[in-house]
């Protein structure tokens, strides 16, 4: 295939990419907001105690300054020194971005920062990446089985607790035979030749080990057990923030049923859920996912919608807000579109 007509392929997946999501979207939102009645929405936005916000909005952010430091724990087990703070800008770049771009932009726009202000390359910095979408995984999976366990989900039926359970046990042995994998990755491309020698396209063929081997290397400080252990720890922290997050927002509507674990699950719910492809900012999936997991503890749909409402101004508008200042003030802009001219010559 040709480099033209190699981008021409990548246009058009990209594009039905957005009309899937954008359908999604649609249809999830209409299926919020069938039998809504927006005055009690709007009563309940009133009636909420707004204070609740501010401290959710603070757990929120230190939730983003554990994962930057996590991603420093990272780096440093691949050989890599960075600074706290371009770590912080990154990664609220990153989500920022993704509230307003296609998903895909977040983690070029980290591993871009990362290159050009610490110069680690972008193919050591996108390894950390997934190696911190390993451990996001683990402990999403731990605050999703754990309320289950304790039967802190008094509506989710046997037969639904038993679908999440075998779903999270089988993410958990991926999770597992990755961690493996890392402790050699050159030597697991081998044993993977097999199946890589049935691919008839060796541009692909190459794609795929290079692509395997940069995910399996950025995985390395998971299979060892004291930088996994401190790796867990600062994942454990990040997430708990991020829960708090969603506790205060239901304190906030005095929806005090589901409790700190109930939140737990209910984040763990929504992070499972907004991978769903949609819009920019999760349109869709986030307020669906809160519809039904919620609904479990029946709270009324309105105060539901209410508390989607107030949690995306949290979470989907402060973040993206903050990054754009950040973006500015290290001229993000300018060097993007210096990038962009280089690529044209």
């Amino acid at each position: 295939m040709s480099e033209s007509g190699g981008k021409t392929s990548l246009k058009w997946r990209r594009w039905l990419a957005l009309a899937l999501g954008t359908a999604i979207t649609l249809l999830l939102v209409a299926w919020v907001v069938r039998d809504i009645s927006w005055a009690e929405v709007g009563k309940s936005l009133g009636r909420s105690h707004w204070g609740w916000f501010g401290v959710g909005l603070a757990t929120y952010l230190l939730c983003f300054a554990a994962r930057a430091r996590r991603w420093g724990t990272i780096l440093e087990n691949q050989g890599f020194e960075s600074s706290f703070q371009t770590r912080l800008a990154a990664l609220l770049i990153g989500f920022g971005s993704n509230s307003i771009l296609p998903a895909y932009f977040g983690p070029l726009l980290r591993t871009g920062i990362l290159n050009r202000k610490e110069g680690i390359p972008v193919e050591l910095a996108l390894g950390s990446i997934f190696a911190e979408r390993m451990l996001d995984l683990g402990i999403v999976l731990m605050f999703l089985v754990l309320p289950l366990s304790l039967r802190a989900v008094p509506a989710l039926s046997s037969l639904n607790a038993s679908i999440v359970l075998s779903l999270s046990v089988g993410l958990l042995c991926v999770w597992i035979l990755c961690i493996v994998g890392a402790r050699d990755p050159k030597r697991t491309i081998q044993r993977l030749n097999p199946i890589f020698a049935t691919i008839a396209h060796p541009r692909l063929k190459a794609r795929l080990q290079t692509g395997l081997q940069h995910f399996l290397s950025g995985l390395a400080a998971l299979s060892q057990p004291r930088p996994l252990s401190k790796l867990l720890l600062e994942s454990l922290c990040a997430w708990l923030l991020n829960g708090a997050t969603y506790w205060t927002g239901l304190l906030a509507f005095e929806a005090y049923r589901p409790g700190f674990i109930g939140a737990l699950f209910i984040q763990s719910g929504a992070a499972l859920a907004i991978a769903i492809p949609s819009t920019p900012g999760y349109i869709g999936p986030f307020e669906a996912s809160l519809q039904v997991l919620l609904g479990l503890y029946e709270i009324p749909a309105a105060t539901i919608l209410s508390y989607a409402i107030a949690m995306r101004v949290v979470m989907y508008v402060t973040v993206p807000a903050i990054a754009m200042v950040l973006g500015w003030r290290l001229g993000l802009l300018h060097w993007l579109g210096a990038t962009k001219n280089r690529k044209q010559f």
